[in-house]
């Protein structure tokens, strides 16, 4: 039997939210489950893991360990930080079982499940919260001198609301039509919906489409998604301005879409993890470490594979390969 159970803790390591079973030996067994929302974080681990297994404090990166129970079982542990512009915390995922489970092909199913518990603990406090700010705004005599407090936490609800929906669209499945999808028409709807915010930041954006149109067999709300994501994410990496390109073109039996940007480029270290949930370089910014987990996931379910070539100073190319439409393509998972 397997056991997974998620926490969320606040920024002094308190356990605010608890998502699936934790029992006391990491065993798993009927009845043994506990509630440790309100405990420190080490207190409601040490049944399982062991304190004398546990790290001193919480990781300022995303980090696992395993270690095995009382009873032979593997027990290994994730955890992640949250943004400090959010409220901070971790997130933490442990799963116990006869087996040690592969961290990338369970990863996704395993946060995906967990996640949109996350997502709808966070979202009942943000309905309160902003409820109440809504209620102050609405009221002039409690504005003036506190106008830029209110300002400020108006910001940080925006930006919570902004991680809870990235861990839905994490979490949840996609409904979107399965069809076919010509790469030259979904990338000008996305520049068409980029276009002023790029041209906002200063960004000069050229686009070179296939002369044959590269059609692809999925779901175009997904691909568009996907598309959206790296062209912030080149943007991004340019924040004094640069050079975004986006092209597309057949190449045998693959489709090819692909953004290139002059920013500053990924270390070799720093890539081996780009596509890891919950990593992030920009946590300073806001930044969630879920964007290119789920465009990989996306690509993959549609067959296909996201690759990602980067040059320190010099720039970075993320090229995503998806069989082209012949007797049709099959869905991963459908």
């Amino acid at each position: 039997m397997e056991n997974f159970c998620l926490l969320v803790t606040d920024g002094g390591g308190r356990v605010t939210a608890q998502v699936g079973s934790l029992s006391p030996d990491g065993t798993g067994r009927p009845g043994s489950s506990r509630d440790v929302r309100g405990l420190g974080w080490q207190k409601a681990l040490e049944g399982p893991i062991g304190k004398e297994s546990l790290p001193e404090e919480l990781p300022s990166e995303p980090t696992s360990l395993e270690t095995t129970s009382a009873d032979g079982r593997c027990v290994r542990l994730w955890m992640a930080p949250l943004p400090s512009d959010s409220g901070g915390g971790n997130i933490l995922l442990l799963h116990s079982g006869r087996k040690t489970i592969d961290l990338r092909a369970q990863r996704f199913s395993t946060l995906g499940m967990l996640a949109a518990g996350a997502a709808h603990e966070m979202n009942n406090l943000l309905t309160l919260a902003s409820g109440w700010l809504e209620l102050v705004l609405g009221d002039e005599s409690a504005q003036g001198w506190h106008s830029d407090s209110l300002r400020k936490v108006e910001e940080a609800l925006q930006h919570l609301s902004g991680l809870s929906k990235t861990l839905l669209d994490f979490a949840r499945p996609q409904t979107g039509q399965v069809g076919r999808v010509d790469l030259n028409g979904l990338v000008r709807r996305v520049v068409e919906l980029v276009d002023y915010q790029i041209e906002k930041d200063n960004t000069k954006l050229t686009v070179e489409l296939s002369e044959v149109a590269p059609l692809v067999e999925g779901r175009e709300d997904e691909l568009s998604q996907t598309l959206l994501n790296l062209v912030m994410n080149g943007c991004q990496a340019m924040p004094d301005g640069g050079r975004l390109q986006i092209f597309t073109r057949c190449e045998g039996e693959w489709a090819v879409l692909g953004v290139r940007d002059t920013g500053c480029g990924i270390s070799p270290e720093i890539q081996k993890r780009v596509f890891d949930p919950f990593f992030t370089t920009r946590r300073r910014e806001g930044g969630t470490g879920l964007g290119l987990a789920v465009c990989k996931r996306i690509v993959e379910k549609h067959g296909g594979e996201l690759a990602l070539e980067s040059e320190p100073g010099a720039g970075t190319t993320v090229t995503l390969r998806i069989a082209a439409v012949g007797e049709g393509v099959l869905l991963v998972g459908d």
